[in-house]
Order: structure tokens, then sequence, then C-alpha cells
């Protein structure tokens, strides 16, 4: 989903930190989100079992946010959220992760770990110096296209990196050229441009906790 069908008027202000029972809801989510994104195309390849693939990559992502304590935001029905944004903080790790990269990377392949290295790699050059949480993905169901769950998923994570005394602000990067103005829209610097794989553009960006909300955006 394009970040911009995601962040219309609001329609609800609920948002929660999801919990270990809604994993697999969050891992939809994601699936829904990012089925056809741009890195997640190259790092798995489009041949037969994408499916399979996808599903299995975005489990890894649910787990290795539980399993490193950082916050997984939920919108939308309890147990089956429309929204969930994910957040970690660069730096941080656990000796329990290694194993878990280690069965993700048996069950997906050398190859897909090598270009997921390569992707890695291209998004290096946006390296914060200073102190801030990642917001590694925000997505939202295709039927809650309209009804602000991104919008919200935003701003909370703007208000979660404000009120952590370890954090000055929200770094992201994004594949998709719709979301450069947005992002800028809603306070974010751009750090550059980056190109991975046979020449698709990644952007990264870093917004200040301080930095001002434009008008009417909440």
């Amino acid at each position: 989903m394009a970040l911009r069908e995601a962040l219309q008027p609001l329609v609800t202000s609920d948002v929660r930190l999801a919990g270990p029972e809604e994993s697999a809801g969050v891992a939809r989510v994601l699936e829904e989100s990012f089925g056809a994104y741009p890195v997640m195309r190259f790092v798995l390849g489009d041949g037969p079992g994408y499916d399979l693939r996808i599903t299995r990559l975005m489990r890894y992502y649910v787990e290795l946010r539980a399993l490193k304590a950082e916050p997984i935001f939920a919108c939308g029905p309890l147990g089956a959220p429309t929204g969930v944004a994910l957040i970690a903080r660069p730096g941080a790790t656990v000796p329990e992760v290694a194993a878990l990269q280690a069965e993700l990377w048996e069950d997906l392949g050398s190859d897909a770990e090598a270009r997921y290295a390569a992707f890695g790699a291209s998004v290096a050059p946006f390296k914060v110096s200073r102190p801030h949480l990642y917001l590694s993905m925000l997505g939202a169901l295709d039927s809650a296209r309209g009804t602000g769950v991104g919008r919200v998923l935003l701003d909370a994570v703007h208000q979660r990196s404000a009120s952590d005394s370890g954090s000055e602000g929200v770094a992201l990067t994004t594949e998709v050229e719709s979301n450069v103005a947005l992002y800028q829209h809603f306070g974010y610097t751009l750090l550059g441009q980056g190109e991975f794989g046979d020449g698709r553009p990644t952007w990264g960006f870093f917004r200040e906790d301080d930095a001002h909300f434009p008008s009417g955006a909440r």
C-alpha cells in the first residue's frame, strides 16, 4: 500500500502495543502490505513459492522485534489489527538473534541472504550518528485504505521517540518514490538516495523529535 493511501483523514486514534497473542495478525498485515514491495521482491526473488517465502520473512520480523523487546504498534480490532508499525533500536541486540537469523537463511537460502546483505549495504550511507529509533515497517491492510491508519501509527512512533530519553528522532528508508514528498511533509529530512539490485532506488530519512508537524496533519 502506498503511504499516501494510508495517511487519509483519521477515523480512529486507538493505538496499542501488540502483544505476543497478536503475532499472527501483525504478520498478516505485513504480508499484505509488503508482499509486492521492491525490497522483498529483490531479496526473495519472484520465482515459485514466493508467497511462502514472504510469509516466512514477515514472521521473522515479528519474532525479531519480540526477541529484542522492541515495540510493535497496532490499530484495529484486538487480535486482528488493520495497521501496524515496527520499531527497532539500532545497535541493540541479544545473543539469541544470531540463531534466529541462521534459521531464517537456512529456510530462505544463501542467495536471499546475500541479496539482503546487498540491500543493507545500499542504505548504510544513510546511517544516523545521533541516538534514534528506526521505523522498520509501517503497513496497513488493503481494506484499511483511506481510514487514516498510517497517519495515526506514524504519530505514535513520533510520540514514542519524543518520550524516549535514549532517542533524538526517527530514521527510516523507503523504496517507493511517492513516499518521498509525504515523509518530508511529516517533518523528515532527506538524507540521500541510493540504489540496490538492478538500479532500484532507495531513500533515507531522519526526523528530529522537535520537528514541526504540518498544520492539520494530526
